[in-house]
């Protein structure tokens, strides 16, 4: 699957979009539902084109971009009482244009002008449902027109001499009422004194501000959320329905961009950018109550918008590093939030996997589950199974097993697997572990390494050896790394020339976020010190989503396995296994073998802790298994990477190579790369950003034996890091360089 990546400029923040809750027209993202039930989303890219994208079907996958117009500098998006939806963009020259959606199948209308020299837009609807429009000039006037009737508006009214920001609400009685900064930012408001009646003169609301919106409480009472020019992010709300205000409060330390929007049950959720752009929510505990303390929910934010599911489920859109394009969901109305996702192209997947068989291909005894797990092949072409086997949590069965389950088959083939002995039994405590086990083979060994020891905060990655799978030796204590090490994987780096471990950990001895971590080897005995590959912006201190790592090496690229996912950390307590995401595996692409993040995303297998194998014969499989799944199932999957080797875990670099860095690095506009041909070949280079989006190619030709140089001009682009990849079929080889602006 490709990724779509989306470069965004950063401009301002934004309002959840719904009948009362408008959307600031300075952003360059906007989503809502429209009446057929389908989530439509809009957004501005790096060259100031406005692109649109629905979803297929209630909840489903999305459409591909649909262009709409260029030079465009900020976007709106109204619904009107008939759930239809209304698009307002203004572009470069001030100039604000409007569509919006008629019968059949709620089609767009072309653009029509709407007003000139605007800077910044915001709506409301009144007491009778019909779209208020609140717009700033380019002289700082604020403007309001509405709806006479569908396509039909009123003259402009001015509402303020100067303004620099505004957002509107409606009280519970049809009041409309907005809120505006003046000049030194101080936020004013006004009001109207009688549902569609005149207003009240500006009045003094509250301390500067430098970003602000508003929401409304399920009972009626507004409420309007702040960023102060300290970068505090504060609060006020109506004490009673359609009545006085409260005084300001601090809702969160530090904030750049904020959204507030409503779940289905009506409580409010409020996103917001802290430091270094980490993304944020809380969210009331009830109706109209007080707010949860909140948690991360991704790691950058620039822009962010929200809109509810047909089903009810809240979905969030924001760009994060890069300008990536990400969304969160909630895996059920109100609870469990997906994860942080970029858009992905599903037409295009890299991987596909064939459907689980119904009967489990083993399965250790009636009301018993396998876990965590590894294959190998032995000298003979019999493979082996070892893993962790345990009764199932409410068969009674007292739940302390001190081996791990051991099976074999003449062929990878589901359905083919036999029981056989365990292959050594530990002295176990109550609270101690026996986990996760893999085996590799190297120069007449075999190497299981797995988690043992307890509690918590002492478990030890250990290793056994053995001539023949059968006879292990005594278990050796390779080290402890803090809060749930485990899930070890081993994988030998051809151009390193060294093994590497990956395995789940946090980030710190205390805890913190989820992570895999990884080490390296020369011997298989002694590990280097820690680092980390991947970083989840979830955290705790017992079971994650970045548990059962395992890495796949296919040309020049990592494939990263991890979960279980989707998955954020349960709103009420239930066991890992019971929560919705705990049969989920995402996987992840990269070049390098230790670094991915989640833009590199590319798919997603409904799998709990998956092992890949490959047969020898050109046969690709997966497993599945988990608590309560029934034992242990494979099934066959299929790449769509156009790496044509069955199973490639070398490069061939002999002659082609890149000649040294590119020059001059870093480089203010354009700089020389350098390479050799050794051989008659197809060579492509090409020039990637940090999240793999295809940036130029330089080359892309048959060329025959020699030296060469392409001068790389890189135009407009930002400033930052950048890659360059030399590639033929059978060779790749990538390195970084650095625009400076």
């Amino acid at each position: 699957m490709k990724t779509r990546i989306l470069r965004i400029i950063i401009v301002s923040f934004w309002i959840a979009i719904s009948a009362i809750q408008p959307v600031n027209a300075s952003s360059r993202i906007a989503a809502g539902k429209n009446a057929s039930g389908c989530i439509e989303l809009f957004f501005v890219d790096t060259i100031n084109k406005l692109y649109h994208r629905q979803q297929h079907s209630f909840g489903e996958g999305w459409s591909t971009d649909e262009w709409i117009s260029d030079s465009v500098s900020g976007l709106l998006l109204c619904k009107h009482a008939d759930e239809s939806l209304m698009l307002f963009y203004t572009c470069m020259d001030g100039t604000l244009y409007c569509r919006y959606q008629t019968l059949p199948e709620y089609q767009w209308t072309n653009a029509e002008k709407f007003a000139a020299q605007v800077k910044f837009i915001d709506w409301v609807t009144d007491g009778e449902d019909r779209i208020n429009v609140f717009y700033i000039t380019t002289d700082n006037r604020l403007i309001q027109r509405y709806q006479l009737s569908p396509g039909s508006w009123s003259d402009d009214v001015q509402r303020a001499d100067y303004a620099k920001k505004v957002t509107a609400g409606r009280n519970e009685d049809g009041r409309m009422e907005i809120f505006y900064t003046i000049s030194g930012d101080t936020l004013y408001h006004k009001y109207q004194l009688a549902p569609g009646g005149d207003w009240s003169d500006g009045n003094y609301f509250s301390i500067p501000a430098q970003d602000l919106e508003s929401c409304r409480n399920e009972d009626g009472r507004l409420e309007v959320f702040f960023i102060d020019t300290a970068d505090t992010l504060r609060h006020k709300w109506q004490v009673a329905v359609n009545s006085g205000w409260s005084g300001h409060a601090v809702f969160a330390g530090y904030a750049r961009k904020v959204l507030a929007t409503a779940n289905q049950d009506g409580r409010m959720e409020v996103f917001y950018t802290a430091d270094n752009n980490y993304l944020y929510h809380r969210w009331q505990i009830a109706v109209n109550d007080g707010w949860d303390a909140g948690e991360q929910c991704g790691w950058a934010a620039y822009e962010i918008t929200a809109a509810l599911n047909e089903d009810g489920r809240l979905e969030v859109f924001y760009t994060g590093n890069d300008g990536v394009l990400f969304h969160n969901w909630q895996l059920q109305p109100g609870l469990f939030w997906a994860g942080e996702y970029p858009f992905i192209d599903e037409d295009q997947p890299l991987i596909t996997f064939e459907t689980y068989n119904a009967e489990p291909d083993y399965l250790p005894e009636v009301n018993w589950h396998v876990n965590d797990h590894c294959f190998i092949s032995d000298e003979d072409g019999y493979w082996h199974m070892f893993g962790i086997v345990y009764p199932d949590p409410y068969s009674g069965i007292v739940n302390h097993v001190n081996y791990f389950g051991h099976a074999n088959s003449a062929a990878v083939v589901p359905g083919s697997w036999n029981k056989m002995d365990p292959p050594f039994y530990e002295s176990l405590h109550e609270g101690d572990v026996l986990w996760a086990p893999h085996v590799i083979y190297h120069e007449n060994t075999y190497y299981m390494f797995y988690c043992g020891g307890g509690p918590l905060d002492s478990y030890e990655i250990c290793l056994r050896t053995s001539p023949d799978l059968i006879n292990w030796s005594d278990y050796r204590i390779l080290f402890r790394d803090g809060i749930q090490a485990r899930d070890p994987m081993v994988l030998w780096l051809e151009k390193e020339q060294c093994w590497v471990m990956y395995y789940t950990a946090t980030y710190d001895s205390s805890g913190g976020y989820y992570v895999v971590a990884y080490r390296t080897s020369n011997d298989l005995y002694n590990w280097s010190e820690r680092n980390i590959a991947y970083v989840d912006y979830h955290s705790g201190t017992t079971y994650g989503n970045t548990e059962s790592p395992f890495v796949v090496n296919r040309g020049q690229y990592y494939y990263l396995f991890i979960g279980p996912r989707p998955y954020d950390l349960p709103t009420e307590d239930m066991e890992n296994w019971e929560h919705p995401g705990y049969v989920g595996t995402d996987i992840f692409r990269s070049t390098r073998w230790n670094k991915w993040t989640n833009a590199d995303i590319i798919g997603h297998t409904n799998a709990h802790a998956p092992e890949i194998i490959y047969d020898g014969e050109g046969n690709w499989y997966a497993s599945h298994c988990g608590v309560l799944q029934g034992g242990l199932f494979l099934r066959q999957m299929h790449w769509y990477d156009g790496i044509t080797s069955d199973h490639s875990h070398t490069v061939n670099t002999e002659g082609l190579f890149l000649s040294g860095t590119n020059y001059p690095n870093p480089f203010c506009r354009s700089t020389c790369v350098k390479f050799r041909v050794p051989a008659t070949d197809l060579i492509t280079l090409k020039v990637y950003n940090t999240v793999g989006r295809l940036m130029a190619t330089l080359v892309e030709e048959e060329m025959k034996p020699g030296c060469y140089e392409v001068i790389w001009d890189a135009g407009n682009l930002p400033g930052g890091v950048y890659y360059y990849k030399l590639e033929t079929v059978s060779f790749a080889e990538c390195r970084a360089m650095i625009l400076v602006k």
